[in-house]
């Protein structure tokens, strides 16, 4: 074979090699991007670039962080809610463990305030007081108000006495290609891990207020 025309075919051969490699780089880059920003977004309590980087976990109900929040008070103070609540979150992202063409999985390991006891304690407060004011001679609109700021102020007070009570969690953040750009899958494991346990916690409380209105529909 010409001599010309092996080295021409070794030049063809390596650019064609190293542009691959290149993409296959820039492909990890984006999805740890995509990761870096929705953690960022969530830190900064920024709910709108959260949405653009974040996408619910398929099968599940809407109610995110986000939502969970912004239920218990108007969008400004929920936004400030948000930030106050991922005050304390710090991350560290690895390796991609599990890789597809339009999916993958990232290890994170995220550091936020041990939130789950406190959130049960203030969940049970928050009934009480929910339900003494139910039966209070106070409008409606005078209920929401009192409940908003107790809501909000007990919220940030949980945030703060916790400051140092700290937790790590290793978990296995899921991405998925969405119209050609990666996003965070938002499921369960994710928020509980980014919210110190705050979610499950939440949720536990609210499988036991079920289990006891199903005990009483029972005895019925």
């Amino acid at each position: 074979m010409n001599k010309r025309f092996t080295a021409f075919l070794l030049f063809i051969l390596t650019a064609t090699l190293l542009i691959v490699c290149s993409s296959l780089g820039a492909e990890k880059d984006e999805r740890k991007i995509a990761l870096e920003n929705a953690l960022e977004a969530m830190k900064s309590g920024d709910s709108e670039k959260m949405e653009k980087y974040v996408v619910e976990e398929e099968g599940a109900d809407s109610s995110s962080m986000e939502d969970t929040v912004t239920d218990l008070a108007e969008e400004k103070k929920a936004e400030e809610a948000l930030a106050y609540l991922f005050k304390h979150l710090s991350y560290k992202i690895g390796d991609v463990k599990k890789e597809e063409e339009n999916s993958a999985t990232i290890a994170v390991e995220m550091e936020q305030a041990d939130l789950k006891e406190a959130t049960s304690a203030a969940m049970g407060e928050m009934f009480i007081q929910s339900m003494s004011l139910a039966f209070s001679d106070k409008t409606e609109e005078e209920i929401d108000a009192e409940m908003e700021e107790f809501l909000l102020a007990k919220f940030k007070k949980m945030v703060d006495d916790n400051k140092d009570n700290l937790i790590t969690t290793n978990v296995d953040v899921h991405m998925k290609k969405v119209d050609g750009e990666w996003k965070v899958v938002g499921d369960e494991a994710f928020y509980d891990a980014a919210t110190g346990g705050m979610l499950s916690a939440m949720e536990e409380f609210a499988d036991s207020f079920n289990m006891e209105e199903n005990t009483e529909d029972a005895a019925k």
